[in-house]
């Protein structure tokens, strides 16, 4: 099934036609937006970082790394929720669930979010996404890696109100993600 941009949806209808989509879809204030295309660069650094992650996390009894294709619900004061798609998730505890529908889950609880920047999604990670990100209880971390440069901007939470917004580059080497320091030169082996 293919489900184009719809505005004015309820969540039941959108989760209805994303459990027969054949591709992904986000749901956002209400409206269905389909996902954009990926690059072969976009690809790339996310299969290098969920390497580099999942051998870093390796053993670990308590966190969980999920690429792409998992759900992540985000409560709003003005609709009934968002759904997204990130390109990493990782989470610190067993999974929390929102019961979409009879067919479908989504995750809730994440402590790290990480999205890599394309030109069509670029406002949306960076305004967008970012609020509703931040309202996540349990978030410590969202990361927006540019595929077009070896950049990365790290919003960490300080406190409740409070996070700690830095933009890294090669020339610092390496990004740290919880306990892990993944090297630029790895996240970007093949990109740029």
């Amino acid at each position: 099934m293919v489900v184009e941009m719809a505005t004015g949806v309820s969540l039941e209808e959108y989760c209805r036609l994303e459990y027969d989509a054949k591709t992904r879809h986000e749901y956002i204030n209400g409206e269905i937006i389909p996902m954009p295309y990926t690059s072969e660069n976009h690809g790339l650094i996310a299969s290098n970082m969920a390497v580099a992650i999942g051998i870093c996390l390796k053993g670990s009894k308590n966190h969980r790394l999920y690429i792409a294709d998992r759900m992540l619900y985000v409560p709003t004061d003005a609709n009934e929720g968002n759904t997204y798609y990130p390109d990493l998730m990782i989470l610190e505890s067993e999974p929390v669930f929102k019961a979409v529908s009879a067919n479908m889950q989504a995750t809730t609880n994440p402590v790290v979010v990480i999205e890599i920047l394309s030109g069509s999604n670029a406002d949306n990670d960076l305004v967008e996404k970012l609020t509703h990100y931040k309202t996540i209880a349990t978030l410590k971390q969202y990361l927006i890696f540019w595929q077009t440069k070896k950049q990365v901007e790290t919003f960490t939470r300080i406190n409740e109100k409070e996070w700690l917004d830095v933009v890294l580059t090669e020339k610092e080497g390496a990004v740290r993600i919880l306990d892990c320091e993944l090297l630029f030169g790895d996240i970007y082996e093949k990109v740029i």
